[in-house]
């Protein structure tokens, strides 16, 4: 406790010598010398400095004004000294020596010494003079300096700060009032369109009334059915450029797809059928079944194990036509804030169609699809977010498949179109990919899960799936249902979708299988492959009675496999070298071959990564080297880019407001932090020898009055705050739309350089 005492005594006689200082109380020179004003002041100060002197609260300080003379001896101008029998020290710059001085004073506030120290006058107006200035600093643009003042006043910042916000908002109102004549021109432009439309309907419905006379084909009737009720007639021009290359479209065949993850596990096994253009395909199954594997394997994301791929009968790999491919991720990934829903088709046209195509051009396929997709009514509506209120989730789920159909794909894949839509908007959603596709040639297929009745049979074929990644069905949709019936399921009046679903997981009987197990189906189909390859009609004698011996051999082997379990008591017959403890060898051995395996695949898609993107920069360079379809240069991306960035940053005045409020802000902020700050150095080392070893801590060692160090921290504490907040909202919010972006062949160079040059202002 006694320690304690002493040293909380000792740190208080610490705290006390630091407080006093800046004192010029000599206690070796007691009674010595005097503070009077200093010479050159004008008479207004010299009456506050006399105050303060005569109230004994003076000192030497960053605002005081006074000066300690002698009292028993003299001393020249510019120098100062201690007691009398001290030699004479010349006054550094910064400070006054008049004449008879015991220890140098510092300039004085909103005054200016003389470099020798001799002399000091007023700062005079249109100038500044903090403490120890030997030059008048001129006053900047926008800035208030009368006599004798020590800082800037910057009241004409506020006026700026005035002008600069009437600027930003009539910047913003003509950027606006284009943004509003390019809609009016593509509401013009969608409009015709829908006008056209309705005159090719009521042709081609004339058309087919004329032929149902003459009694046509069904073909015919259908195509004509089809391509009128689509509203995108053969005569477009526009779509003809790409309708004419009749390499762009594709028939896609696959046969024995397998996939086998590196611990043994399969995924996806003996899976083969056909997609053909023109037409739409329903992908089905239960989880797990494989479906976006399937689509994985095909666009080649995926390394298959085995199998191969056939497009247009030839062995060919559909990722060597990336730019011909569109992808419709589950979720609607764009980018809805502000953007409206023509902005966000025309981007995407602009970026993905060929080169050769002509602005009117893209813009009329985008108005095109904007009617097909039936969204005119909202076409210049903000797609909107969680905060702001815009379309509809059906609309917003139109719009993203828009963004594909606007590339005019040869190949279209869909994840879940219909998923979170009510069965009239799935309806509507599936009807319209139908008549896109037959009027397109364009190869359709998408994942579906519980469709309705009517969306359902929009769909030309289904693809079904079953657990393990094993084809049930793959053909046309209204065979499907005959299939089934002639293994001994009856649909009944049940939703068809719904149906094969519940086959598919074995939750239905079928009245020729014994005890049927849903594993069953792929052998069937199996068979049915074969007998097909044999007898090429489904209707034909030969083809039912192979399928019926399928269906007897199947039955005959689940009966004698019941004997078995029965003979066994009901337990499975064990494997050779199969019990409880038979794997724990092999659990290091496969460790390893996974890890070894993953690491050859990782640096395989490495090196093919870099791979293809010298060979993109190639064929950049040399646009005759491109394989299929030619996309706008480097300057025309970075120019889309950069509009879309404009209006996504400055399409709401307050949003722009906002984010001009912040900088101006923390600027505010950070000059009231600096109103009074003024620096003073440190006192002169001859005065410090003269004070006590305590007293030598305080204004000895550093400067008496230095705020600016603090100030600056806060400073830069305040821009890095701010620069996070205005950079987070660059990049961190549009990341998976760049990812989907970047699979279409988005270049990064040109991206980012837009959202910076864009995010400048800001």
């Amino acid at each position: 406790a006694a320690a304690s005492a002493l040293c909380v005594f000792l740190l208080a006689r610490v705290a006390s010598a630091q407080t006093n200082a800046l004192s010029t109380t000599n206690s070796k020179l007691p009674n010595t010398s005097y503070l009077v004003p200093c010479e050159g002041q004008v008479e207004s100060d010299i009456v506050k400095t006399q105050t303060m002197i005569d109230a004994g609260a003076y000192a030497i300080s960053a605002t005081g004004c006074a000066c300690r003379v002698a009292r028993n001896y003299t001393v020249t101008p510019g120098y100062y000294k201690l007691n009398e029998t001290a030699e004479e020290i010349p006054c550094r710059e910064g400070h006054i020596c008049p004449g008879n001085m015991v220890e140098p004073a510092f300039c004085c506030p909103g005054y200016v010494c003389s470099k020798d120290a001799t002399s000091m006058s007023p700062c005079g107006n249109g100038y500044w003079c903090p403490p120890q200035s030997v030059e008048k600093i001129e006053c900047g643009a926008l800035t208030v300096c009368r006599e004798r003042t020590t800082k800037q006043n910057k009241w004409g910042f506020f006026l700026f700060i005035v002008l600069l916000a009437v600027a930003i908002w009539l910047l913003w109102y003509l950027y606006n009032m284009g943004n509003h004549k390019k809609e009016d021109i593509y509401i013009a432009m969608i409009n015709d369109v829908h006008h056209e439309h309705k005159e090719i309907d009521l042709q081609a419905s004339t058309e087919m009334k004329v032929m149902a006379n003459e009694k046509s084909s069904e073909d015919g009737k259908e195509t004509v059915r089809d391509a009128g009720s689509a509203g995108v007639a053969a005569d477009q021009k526009s779509q003809q450029k790409i309708l004419e290359n009749k390499e762009t479209k594709f028939d896609i065949r696959f046969e024995s797809l397998e996939y086998t993850l590196p611990d043994g596990h399969t995924i996806m096994k003996d899976v083969s059928g056909e997609f053909k253009k023109g037409h739409t395909c329903a992908v089905m199954g239960p989880s797990g079944a494989g479906k976006t594997t399937l689509f994985n394997l095909i666009t080649g994301k995926a390394k298959r194990t085995g199998g191969k791929v056939y497009l247009n009968k030839k062995h060919d790999e559909l990722s060597n036509y990336k730019r011909l491919v569109g992808f419709v991720p589950q979720e609607d990934v764009m980018i809805r804030e502000l953007l409206s829903v023509t902005d966000i088709l025309s981007f995407s046209a602009h970026r993905r169609l060929p080169k050769s195509f002509s602005s009117k051009e893209i813009d009329r396929i985008v108005a095109e699809n904007i009617d097909n997709l039936g969204l005119s009514h909202v076409a210049t509506n903000a797609v909107g977010d969680e905060r702001q209120r815009g379309i509809s989730g059906g609309q917003r789920k139109r719009v993203n498949v828009g963004m594909e159909l606007v590339a005019s794909p040869s190949v279209l894949f869909l994840d879940e179109p219909t998923t979170g839509l009510d069965a009239s908007t799935a309806y509507d959603l599936c009807s319209t990919l139908r008549k896109i596709s037959r009027a397109k040639q364009m190869t359709t297929i998408a994942i579906i899960h519980s469709p309705s009745k009517d969306a359902f049979e929009q769909f030309d074929d289904l693809c079904l799936l079953g657990k393990g990644g094993r084809m049930i069905y793959m053909g046309p949709r209204e065979g499907c249902g005959k299939y089934f019936d002639l293994l001994g399921f009856q649909i009944g009046d049940q939703n068809p979708a719904d149906f094969y679903l519940q086959v598919a997981m074995g939750r239905v009987k079928s009245e020729k299988l014994i005890n049927f197990h849903w594993s069953g189906l792929y052998d069937l189909w199996l068979s049915h492959e074969k007998a097909i390859e044999q007898y090429e009609e489904v209707k034909s004698p030969e083809y039912v009675e192979a399928m019926e011996q399928a269906i007897k051999k199947m039955n005959e082997e689940t009966l004698q496999r019941q004997a078995t379990m029965k003979s066994l008591g009901g337990k499975r017959p064990s494997k050779e070298g199969e019990g409880c403890c038979a794997n724990t060898g092999s659990l290091c051995k496969r460790f390893w071959i996974v890890l070894c395996v993953d690491s050859y695949r990782y640096f395989e898609s490495l090196f093919v990564e870099l791979f293809l993107w010298l060979k993109s920069m190639v064929c950049a360079c040399n646009p005759n080297a491109q394989p299929v379809r030619s996309l706008p240069n480097f300057f025309v991306i970075f120019w889309l880019c950069l509009c879309r960035a404009m209006k996504q940053t400055y399409g709401s005045f307050e949003k722009v407001a906002g984010d001009m409020a912040l900088p101006i802000g923390v600027g505010l902020l950070n000059s009231c932090t600096a109103i009074g700050a003024v620096f003073v150095g440190p006192i002169e080392d001859e005065v410090c020898r003269t004070l006590i070893p305590a007293q030598q801590l305080g204004a000895c060692v550093g400067p008496v009055s230095d705020p600016y160090q603090n100030i600056s921290q806060f400073l830069l504490v305040c821009i890095n705050f701010a620069g996070i907040t205005m950079g987070s909202e660059t990049f961190g919010s549009e990341r998976t739309v760049w990812f989907r972006h970047a699979s279409t062949g988005l270049d990064g160079i040109p991206y980012v350089l837009a959202k910076w040059i864009a995010d400048l202002p800001r």
